[in-house]
């Protein structure tokens, strides 16, 4: 027996019997686990839960669930109530919160927040990385010569290229506005400038292909953590900093 708002709420046809609850759960762990929670503490409260809709779309929900007795049967007594829109709204502010607005990197912030937990982790495991501080060149010259909107498209195409090199354990965010920081993480100091070259040439062939009146180019600088570095975050940043304007120089000599 299921009454009208029940039918609402799961959004149901009135000629369909209610399906297994089974199936609404998107994550069957989590049902599995939230079993585990009642049989030790008898009940589950404010728990936010992602469910299946029989249509395939997902909302999210507040549940409430406590174990009782009725009709002399044990029985979990369930409330629930739809947070989807609340969610939505605070994924977008997570959004707003952690990615550049411009490129789609992650931004200062979260990029700092997850590189100093990639660090943590570093130290804990004996793991190595290598921070990759870029630079691109001439972006003021493209902002002057042909606008601050063909400026957006040069930074967000570098980023394009990076990212497309990275593998799901790197990093990538924007440290100010033409300055990019790549963590290649469990990576060698040989391996991370294998996979710069292999950016720098993805580089050079969008200059040969795009037909654009200005180059991409960046100018780049490498430090490589191990266990035996004994540095802040900022003073490795600093090196690759260092590292960075060096090479940068070099191109302004060479030119």
């Amino acid at each position: 027996m299921i009454n009208q708002k029940a039918i609402d709420f799961f959004r149901l046809s009135t000629k369909k019997l209610l399906p297994n609850l089974n199936t609404f759960y998107k994550n069957k762990e989590e049902r599995l686990s939230i079993i585990e929670r009642l049989k030790k503490e008898g009940s589950a409260e404010n728990y936010t839960l992602k469910l299946q809709n029989q249509d395939g779309s997902a909302r999210w929900v507040l549940v409430n669930y406590k174990l009782i007795d009725y009709m002399e049967k044990p029985c979990i007594l369930a409330g629930l109530a739809d947070i989807t829109d609340i969610k939505r709204k605070e994924e977008e502010l997570m959004r707003h919160a952690s990615f550049d607005m411009l490129t789609g990197a992650f931004n200062r912030r979260r990029g700092m927040e997850l590189l100093e937990n990639r660090y943590q982790m570093a130290k804990v495991n004996h793991q190595e990385f290598v921070i990759c501080f870029v630079d691109v060149n001439n972006l003021k010259i493209v902002n002057d010569q042909f606008g601050h909107h063909e400026g957006d498209k040069l930074v967000n195409t570098i980023c394009n290229i990076i990212n497309q090199q990275l593998d799901e354990k790197d990093i990538l965010f924007r440290y100010g506005g033409d300055e990019f920081i790549i963590v290649f993480y469990e990576k060698s100091m040989e391996l991370a400038e294998r996979y710069w070259k292999q950016i720098h040439k993805k580089m050079n062939e969008f200059n040969m292909t795009a037909a654009k009146p200005y180059q991409l180019s960046v100018s780049h600088g490498l430090f490589h953590y191990h266990s035996g570095v004994h540095l802040t975050l900022d003073e490795m940043i600093n090196s690759a900093d260092k590292e960075m304007y060096i090479e940068k120089n070099r191109v302004k000599s060479f030119r």
